[in-house]
């Protein structure tokens, strides 16, 4: 996995109440954790940018930057494997693609692994040892039809979970998507995932692996 340096910035917005009677007032912070990732007209990362680079708006209303850093930070992923029926021929391509993101982990970034088709499994809870990422991703194996929906569904309420280690921890949030088709089975709607991933402050992206009968083979990463 190409490690980039992202740019992380946290959104703070002091929301206070009126007094009351006896003269007390009190005042609540919302602060929102932003994950920035900023490429050229090249489609190249830009990793030279400073906080006076960047303005942050909430309903048309520019917000203070509290903190800013370029530093590579942490990162809670999800792995989303696809092993439906369709993926027979192409599982094992599949394992070693989600094995070599395995490998690119630090020591201090933790990681799911789910693999699905007409049920979604968490394979491998979030950890940091390598080894029982690797095994869980060995364990798969193809059948079933594509509950693509429920599966993404899953992985963002997963990651929902992982809380930081303190104040001063800002970890990145991403799920990686494995699959050669689209969902076929999901109780849950289009909608309904959209809807929580705009919510959430998780990455998705998505590596489709194209058959025999399109122009290019092997892993393409999609927008």
């Amino acid at each position: 996995m190409k490690r980039i340096a992202l740019l992380a910035a946290v959104l703070a917005a002091a929301l206070s109440t009126t007094p009351s009677a006896q003269g007390t007032f009190r005042t609540g912070v919302d602060v929102v954790s932003l994950n920035v990732t900023i490429v050229d007209t090249t489609n190249h990362y830009v990793t030279d940018l400073d906080e006076k680079d960047f303005s942050v708006f909430e309903d048309g209303v520019k917000q203070d930057l509290s903190f800013f850093t370029r530093k590579q930070q942490p990162i809670a992923l999800s792995l989303l494997l696809d092993s439906s029926a369709s993926m027979e021929d192409k599982l094992g391509t599949l394992q070693i693609a989600a094995a070599n993101f395995v490998k690119r982990l630090k020591s201090n970034d933790t990681a799911q692994v789910i693999d699905f088709d007409s049920r979604v499994e968490i394979r491998q809870g979030f950890t940091s040892n390598q080894n029982e990422l690797q095994s869980a991703i060995q364990q798969t194996s193809a059948g079933g039809s594509t509950s693509l929906y429920n599966a993404i569904y899953i992985a963002l309420k997963e990651l929902a979970k992982v809380k930081a280690a303190g104040d001063e921890d800002v970890r990145r949030q991403a799920l990686v998507l494995f699959s050669d088709g689209e969902d076929t089975s999901s109780l849950i709607s289009f909608d309904e995932v959209l809807e929580l991933a705009k919510r959430s402050e998780v990455a998705i992206f998505t590596i489709a692996l194209r058959g025999a009968d399109t122009q290019s083979k092997g892993f393409h990463e999609a927008e």
